[in-house]
């Protein structure tokens, strides 16, 4: 973990122009990854500094994409000269963050697959959002935002966006952020007030479901209901509960039609790259070679991570209307079916822990549409087509 914070915060040594004050010792060639510690060789050692001259002015940057970001908080990198530059860099106006879960390794009780729901990082990470990514001071320029992360996120581990503003923000892209509280749907409409137009204008919703129940060790906070509180959690030695969450799509579109009156594109659904990685990594060595399987995904990454939303054909006759960033977009389809739209799932931690995905149940059929009751598809569909009247109304 602390090598992928290394070399990011040499990467931004370069970027904020302070290379050649970096005097931080290479890791050598033949240095041997242990998971994620490095056994280094003491002989022959030499700093940044001594290979070459690094003098540079600061580059200008406009966007910034990191991808596998862990979900990790390091307060070396986010108090660092180089990253505290970056952050207050007047160009950046586009920040585009994909972080990679990973698992406690150390905890008796861990999912085999994904993130540990114990991983005490984790909480850490997203709770800290407001005073490192996304601080004061690059919040309130920022105009495009990407934030996606391999796990649910939003409920559990919890992300309070209220302590986030954005009044410059245009463009918004969230992927497998989780629905759970009516703060949520206020806090969308709050985003953009300074952004020339009033308001959100672009929202891409990438796979993000609502949680309408949730079992979970207790107690569950009484400051802020509905959410876990972390020592319970970590300590493992309380009760379970049961929460039921009365959010549905029907109520979250019929407010955004009417608050998010600036709103132009919107896109819910799921990215075929994720299904693409998939088909990938499941091909035989007969079909692929180790390093063209690197480059092939590596390249799909690239056209993921072109734009907020991927581009191709849209199955919603509804949803033509191409985000004003279309020029950067590609062949990476955007899936909006009405299987992959309109989301509920289900938090339980009793659940059997060999399924891939625990804590979470996905209840339903694949690819069926399903909500928590009778009729709530129905409603959820109107309060979507209204909502798309109103956003295509202003898109044309």
């Amino acid at each position: 973990m602390q090598h992928r914070h290394d070399m990011l915060d040499t990467i931004l040594y370069w970027i904020v122009g302070m290379g050649n004050k970096d005097t931080r010792q290479i890791i050598e060639p033949d240095a041997v990854f242990h998971g994620d510690k490095i056994q280094e060789y003491s002989e022959g050692k030499s700093s940044i500094t001594d290979l070459a001259d690094f003098s540079q002015p600061a580059i200008p940057l406009q966007q910034l994409t990191i991808t596998n970001l862990p979900d990790n908080h390091d307060d070396r990198l986010h108090t660092s000269e180089s990253f505290l530059k970056l952050m207050s860099m007047a160009s950046l106006r586009d920040l585009r963050l994909h972080v990679e879960a990973r698992r406690d390794l150390h905890h008796p009780v861990r999912a085999p697959d994904g993130s540990s729901p114990f991983s005490p990082g984790k909480y850490k990470f997203f709770n800290n959002l407001y005073v490192s990514w996304l601080a004061p001071d690059i919040a309130k320029t920022l105009q495009t935002l990407t934030l996606h992360c391999k796990d649910f996120w939003g409920w559990f581990p919890k992300m309070d966006l209220r302590r986030i503003e954005l009044p410059q923000l245009k463009v918004l892209s969230l992927g497998r952020y989780v629905f759970s509280h009516q703060w949520q749907i206020d806090w969308f409409a709050s985003t953009g007030k300074q952004n020339g137009s009033g308001g959100l204008e672009e929202l891409y919703l990438h796979d993000c479901p609502i949680l309408y129940e949730a079992t979970h060790i207790g107690p569950f906070d009484t400051f802020d209901p509905g959410y876990p509180l972390l020592k319970s959690v970590l300590g493992i030695v309380g009760e379970r509960e049961t929460h039921k969450y009365p959010i549905r799509w029907h109520v979250i579109f019929s407010q955004w039609a009417r608050s998010l009156n600036k709103l132009k594109v919107f896109h819910m659904g799921r990215s075929t790259y994720q299904n693409s990685l998939q088909d990938t990594f499941t091909k035989t060595h007969q079909d692929v070679q180790d390093k063209p399987l690197r480059q092939r995904i590596w390249y799909d990454l690239l056209e993921e991570l072109a734009s907020p939303c991927p581009s191709g054909p849209v199955a919603h006759s509804r949803l033509e209307h191409a985000s004003n960033l279309e020029g950067q977009m590609t062949s990476v389809k955007f899936n909006q079916n009405r299987d992959f739209q309109m989301k509920y799932i289900k938090y339980n931690i009793e659940r059997e822990r060999y399924n891939a995905y625990w804590p979470w149940v996905h209840p339903g059929e694949p690819y069926e549409c399903w909500a928590p009751e009778e009729g709530t598809v129905m409603r959820d569909d109107a309060a979507y087509e209204m909502l798309m009247d109103a956003v295509d109304s202003r898109a044309m």
